[in-house]
């Protein structure tokens, strides 16, 4: 047993030190020709959902929609590559390698538009806490008059300030929408109280977790979790969240361990799930300025809603039908005191 253990110990460290070795890029293709997809054929990558979404608001399915060419991602494949995600969107896919060599072959590939660094292990800023919580307040000691006919408890304070009691007083709980939260992870939202309704309504439609490639998403950063308490929670007296009837799909897109260009592309292959699953919103409480790699950092000039990658698929999110909702961000008293991308684009 002790050699087992040993073995895979040894085996994990291996695995782990590749990952911590190996770069991440995008890689842009010129075009989506000889595709076996086609826009007259949807329903081969997009959901009933989705299409009655686009066809409920006249949106007509676009080359855009159609997913990137299988067999160019395959020729970049045999190179040695792993292929980690791809954006039908960006027509693009995040490849990673430690071997520049293989970098080279895929340049040579008549259908490459071009190769960009997204991550770069060497330079990473390890840095769990850097969701900035400085400026959280706790609740007040004393509750207003409550208005509505919900025991909020505390969690009044939110609905309150935004008016949502008087629309779950006129019977809208976000009943018939689907709601996809992109977020760091949702640490233990699968056992705790707040989300029994979640679980036992069966309201949650499913995870995905875009940054490793997986299914779990409940054992990660506990971001998501808390964000998702604000819709779903559901512990009368104590929190009521604001669409506690909707469903959701729970996408993990932010490393919150680094900050990386990466985790913008992540999130662009998150909405595109979201959207071919037929989400009517999306919920994105991230925000980025400045990467662990400085070359990468966005500037204010670029706030502009069409120069960061995320921006652009936010406003391409919304034109599939989507509603998409982003924070500011929480920088107001930092060296950074702008919002960051996605918030700064214009369908936002």
């Amino acid at each position: 047993m002790q050699k087992i253990i040993s073995f895979l110990f040894f085996s994990l460290f291996l695995q782990f030190s590749f990952a911590q070795t190996s770069k991440t890029y995008l890689v842009i293709f010129k075009d989506k020709n000889n595709s076996s997809f086609s826009v007259s054929q949807p329903s081969k990558f997009l959901s009933e959902k989705s299409i009655a979404r686009r066809q409920k608001q006249n949106i007509t399915i676009k080359e855009r929609d159609i997913p990137v060419n299988p067999n160019y991602t395959s020729l970049v494949k045999e190179t040695g590559v792993e292929v980690k995600n791809q954006s039908k969107w960006l027509n693009a896919i995040t490849i990673s390698t430690n071997d520049e060599t293989k970098l080279s072959s895929i340049k040579k590939l008549s259908f490459v538009k071009s190769i960009t660094l997204t991550a770069d292990p060497a330079s990473s800023k390890i840095n769990i806490t850097k969701f900035d919580v400085s400026n959280v307040q706790s609740t007040p000691n004393s509750l207003p008059t409550e208005k509505s006919v919900l025991n909020y408890g505390p969690s009044f304070f939110q609905a309150d300030q935004i008016n949502i009691d008087c629309m779950h007083d006129m019977g809208f709980m976000g009943q018939g929408m689907t709601i996809a939260v992109l977020d760091a992870g949702f640490y233990k939202a699968d056992s705790l109280p707040a989300f029994d309704s979640l679980r036992m309504n069966n309201q949650l439609l499913g995870c995905r977790d875009i940054v490793i490639g997986d299914t779990l998403v409940f054992e990660d950063f506990p971001h998501g979790m808390n964000v998702l308490s604000c819709m779903v929670g559901n512990l009368p007296g104590q929190l009521v969240g604001t669409a506690t009837k909707a469903k959701y799909w729970l996408l993990r897109t932010e490393d919150a361990d680094t900050e990386f260009l990466v985790e913008e592309d992540n999130w662009v292959a998150g909405a595109e799930f979201a959207d071919s699953v037929g989400a009517d919103i999306l919920n994105t409480s991230l925000g980025y300025t400045k990467f662990d790699d400085n070359n990468m950092n966005h500037a204010y000039a670029g706030m502009d809603g069409n120069t960061y990658r995320i921006s652009v698929a936010t406003d391409l999110a919304v034109s599939k039908g989507i509603f998409a909702v982003s924070s500011a961000g929480n920088s107001g008293a930092s060296s950074w005191y702008y919002i960051g991308a996605p918030a700064d684009a214009d369908s936002a």
